[in-house]
């Protein structure tokens, strides 16, 4: 049986098609290498063509100053120095300061002020190297850490019988030890009750600038400044320029708690003008700042501690005193003597300095009433303080609190503190009324108090005016 082999034979018509298929390829490729060189051309002629513009824009800008033109900016701009240095020139401030980066090189480091208490060799006792109870051979007393949450912890004992664990004590604040003293809210030095001057002076005082003398300077310095307010008051002091003293002031410049508070209402809600005459008001001698001069070494001291954030000056008129607030809460008062001669009369280089501590944040703002009585002053710790002379006591006059303790309930910061990001930032008092005053905050809210009604009715009013802090009330 044969089989017949199939075969197939191209025919010219498929031939010719594959020929022109080929063909047609080729044709494509040359296209695709002709346009491709076409486009780098395009491109590399559209490159020379902005060069070109950007050139002469380049040699079209003119820099021109004061009528003249320039070449370059840079000429420009060394223009501009030679005219603002002749400026200065002109107005002798470049002289000056010449003349007082020479006269700093000469200036001794001033030594007044604060001093910080050093301990010698021999106040320091021997040591020895400290070992643990197991190296000691001594028997563990069982306590440990058994829970920590929520800013509470438990302590248990491990029984020595059996291994049983009891719970033998616990805490409010992560952190404090048994027998420790109350951490208040916000880790303020106390509960906000009034203190009195040994308490701000001695008691919160770091040791190492705490003094022997210090609560008796402090004591001092308050009856000297209450004699130089009474005597204004009365009419003794005669560089003191005075206004009519309000209804419900006592000698010495405290308030009445039982003057009327309608007034500063009326005129914050109605508009209307306050009935209440303005307070008494010292205003100092320039005398007293004629002597005064930055570069002499007797005229600066060190009032605070650290960085200062808020500065005041009582209104005396027969002594300078400076106050400073530095960011710890420090409160520093400097009773400044200089003579006409520019030489601090006073004998001891850190007796008028007194250094009181009654905020456990940044004293951010401080301000004196007008009659000089008292220093009212803002810290970041959401506390507003007043420093009152005539009765030796701070007073606390303001604070917030978060809404999450109902023992705030009835304080008029109650639900005002808003957390981690929430501080009062600045403070100042209501020249209508000093009884009341402004307060600002961090997320640019403002609030009126009047501290003459007690409970939440003393924040009578408060708006949001920022969306950013607020750094001063005017």
């Amino acid at each position: 049986m044969s089989r017949r082999r199939s075969t197939t034979r191209s025919s010219p018509d498929s031939n010719q098609e594959k020929d022109g298929s080929s063909r047609s390829r080729q044709q494509q490729q040359q296209e695709k290498v002709t346009k491709k060189d076409l486009d780098e051309e395009d491109m590399a002629s559209h490159e020379d063509n902005e060069e070109e513009e950007q050139e002469e824009q380049e040699r079209e800008e003119v820099f021109e100053f004061n009528g003249i033109q320039y070449e370059t900016y840079q000429d420009m701009v060394q223009a501009k120095r030679a005219r603002n240095e002749e400026r200065l020139r002109a107005t002798g401030l470049l002289d000056t300061m010449l003349s007082l980066k020479q006269q700093s090189n000469k200036i001794e480091a001033s030594q007044r002020g604060l001093k910080r208490q050093r301990t010698t060799a021999v106040d320091k006792a021997p040591t020895t190297r400290r070992k643990s109870n197991r190296l000691q051979g001594i028997q563990s007393d069982g306590l440990f850490v058994q829970d920590e949450s929520g800013g509470k912890f438990t302590v248990a004992v491990l029984e020595s019988s059996g291994g049983n664990v009891k719970a033998v004590a616990s805490s409010s604040s992560a952190g404090t030890k048994t027998g420790a003293e109350p951490q208040f809210y916000g880790k303020r030095l106390n509960d906000g009750s009034d203190m009195s001057l040994e308490e701000a002076v001695t008691q919160h005082v770091g040791e190492k600038w705490v003094t022997e003398d210090a609560l008796t300077r402090a004591q001092s310095l308050c009856r000297q400044l209450s004699a130089v307010t009474d005597a204004a008051e009365s009419g003794e002091s005669c560089t003191a320029l005075r206004r009519t003293s309000p209804r419900g002031t006592k000698k010495g410049g405290s308030r009445n708690s039982k003057t009327s508070p309608k007034s500063i209402l009326e005129t914050l809600e109605e508009g209307t003008p306050s009935h209440e005459s303005p307070p008494s008001i010292l205003e100092p001698s320039s005398a007293l700042y004629e002597s005064l001069a930055v570069d002499h070494p007797h005229q600066v001291a060190k009032v605070v501690p650290h960085r200062i954030y808020g500065m005041a000056v009582h209104p005396g008129t027969d002594q300078l005193v400076v106050c400073a607030g530095d960011k710890l809460g420090y409160v520093g008062l400097w009773k400044v003597q200089a003579d006409h001669d520019g030489i601090s009369s006073s004998s001891s280089s850190s007796d008028e300095v007194h250094l009181f501590k009654y905020h456990a944040g940044a004293a951010a703002s401080l301000q004196w009433t007008s009659n000089g009585t008292s220093l009212f002053s803002t810290s970041y710790d959401g506390t507003c303080r007043m420093l009152d002379i005539a009765t030796e006591t701070v007073r606390n006059v303001f604070a917030v609190y978060d809404d999450e303790e109902e023992k705030y309930s009835n304080q008029a910061g109650y639900g005002l503190d808003k957390g981690y990001s929430y501080w009062t930032q600045f403070g100042c008092l209501d020249h209508r009324q000093e009884d009341c005053f402004f307060v600002s905050t961090s997320l640019g809210s403002v609030y009126h108090i009047d501290s003459r009604i007690s409970g939440r009715r003393a924040l009578t009013w408060q708006h949001e005016l920022s969306e950013k802090k607020i750094n001063t009330v005017r």
